[in-house]
């Protein structure tokens, strides 16, 4: 068995909880933080909700009276603070103490919610110096954007080779097509594939709608998925040359056809990684063992 560690980087509520001058900033100065999409904590009758909070500060201070499930808040970080010494110090320990085969960077990039992240203090002092005159937003600053996760990545990359050289590491890109990435995310697929050993597209068509709602979720969701087909064919060719390009999709959200038909399609000669949430079905297992058969044989 091999052990891959992934480690989110740039969002992290606990994190701009303890440290808030690291949150990304807003144009207008309010702090990137937005709730929780997926974790959400449950609210039974009778609970004392300023106890729950006492739990989990991340929890907003009034929420419905009527919700039983309430999403924390979370925060992306400022890849230019000093989150990201905290961060390279997680991957060197990662590294250091345990025989690991790869370590993968989830989250690398900007939260996506506004092209003027981050615009905090050290941000906009950085940017007048390197490039005076620029404009925010403008292609200066999209570019400095780029430049400051293509630099936290670098270091990312070489904490762990220090400690172990064989060690493999990745990336993980969101679809998007070129412009719209470069101003939302700020992800250079080609520099961050020229870093890192591995580029991992996240391809999850089915996360919009599945057959699984019926009729009209099976159309949705098949146009998403020709969608991401036709944006990896537009926009492959920027992973850099010799980048081993091994993309992930998603399981529960889609039902055993879609599943194998993202795999067939996303396999880009290096096999597929699935991701998968508790609550995969029986048959999604099985499909997904009948199709590393069809990969790799019965044994």
């Amino acid at each position: 068995m091999k052990l891959i560690v992934s480690i989110t980087n740039m969002i992290d509520g606990y994190q701009g909880y303890l440290h808030p001058d690291r949150v990304a900033t807003h144009g207008d100065g309010h702090v990137d933080s937005f709730p929780d999409g997926e974790l959400k904590v449950e609210r039974r009758e009778g609970d004392d909700y300023s106890k729950l909070r006492q739990l989990n500060p991340l929890l907003p201070e009034n929420p419905p009276a009527n919700a039983k499930l309430i999403a924390p808040r979370i925060a992306s970080l400022c890849p230019r603070s000093a989150h990201t010494d905290y961060m390279v110090s997680l991957v060197d320990e990662v590294t250091r103490k345990y025989k690991i085969d790869a370590v993968t960077a989830d989250y690398i990039r900007y939260s996506g919610n506004s092209p003027l992240l981050c615009h905090c203090k050290n941000c906009t002092e950085a940017f007048a110096i390197k490039y005076p005159g620029g404009k925010i937003p403008g292609n200066a600053w999209f570019d400095f954007r780029e430049e400051s996760i293509l630099a936290f990545a670098r270091r990312f990359h070489d904490a762990a080779k220090k400690n172990r050289p064989a060690v493999l590491t990745g990336w993980y890109s969101i679809l998007f097509l070129h412009d719209v990435s470069r101003k939302k995310v700020a992800q250079q697929w080609n520099g961050m594939s020229e870093i890192f050993d591995i580029s991992i597209p996240m391809l999850y068509p089915y996360l919009v709608a599945s057959e699984q709602q019926g009729r009209k979720g099976k159309f949705v969701g098949d146009i998403n998925f020709w969608i991401a087909k036709w944006l990896m064919k537009r926009r492959f060719h920027e992973f850099a040359g010799d980048s081993q390009v091994l993309a992930i999709t998603n399981s529960i959200e889609c039902s055993a056809r879609e599943l194998i038909q993202q795999c067939r399609a996303f396999d880009y000669g290096h096999g597929i990684s699935v991701f998968i949430y508790q609550g995969t079905t029986e048959t999604q297992w099985n499909a997904l063992k009948e199709y590393s058969k069809e990969l790799y044989g019965k044994n």
